[in-house]
């Protein structure tokens, strides 16, 4: 059970083979879109795509940060709204989300939280800052995933 929570808290998910079939999705434009690569790359096994979406690592290596998934099957995500804030030219973005993951074994567990999100700078010719994830903060709920999403990131800030 701990180990699923750490697996989960560093992003949850794996991928078999049947499942490497989902389509490529690779979409910065908005927290959700980036939150749905996301667990696209972990349920087509491509992890280092996944690590490469955080503005810091989510764990101490990429073998490591592969390692949490080994017994997960596939990731179903759901988001709420988007909450944005703006500082210093950059904007910042908190999205409630829940997971329900489903292990090797076809039992299935739903984690809820928040991706805390950030795009930097002013978007321009010259420069351009991706958004990225900052961190994302998630724990098992009893809820079904359909109820786990959270109204907001209070708790999770």
């Amino acid at each position: 059970m701990l180990r699923s929570a750490l697996a989960c808290l560093a992003v949850m998910g794996c991928a078999t083979s049947s499942l490497a079939e989902e389509a490529y999705l690779d979409d910065h434009s908005n927290p959700a879109a980036l939150v749905r690569s996301l667990y696209n790359a972990i349920n087509r096994g491509e992890y280092a795509r996944a690590f490469s979406y955080f503005a810091e690592p989510p764990a101490a290596d990429l073998e490591s940060y592969a390692a949490g998934f080994a017994d997960t099957r596939h990731v179903r995500l759901k988001t709420g709204e988007v909450f944005e804030e703006g500082a210093m030219g950059s904007a910042y973005f908190e999205l409630p989300v829940a997971i329900e993951a489903t292990k090797a074994d076809g039992t299935r567990q739903t984690f809820a939280g928040c991706y805390f999100l950030k795009r930097g700078g002013v978007i321009s010719e010259e420069t351009f800052s991706p958004l990225i994830i900052e961190r994302g903060k998630l724990r098992p709920s009893k809820l079904p995933l359909d109820r786990a999403v959270p109204a907001d990131c209070e708790e999770w800030t």
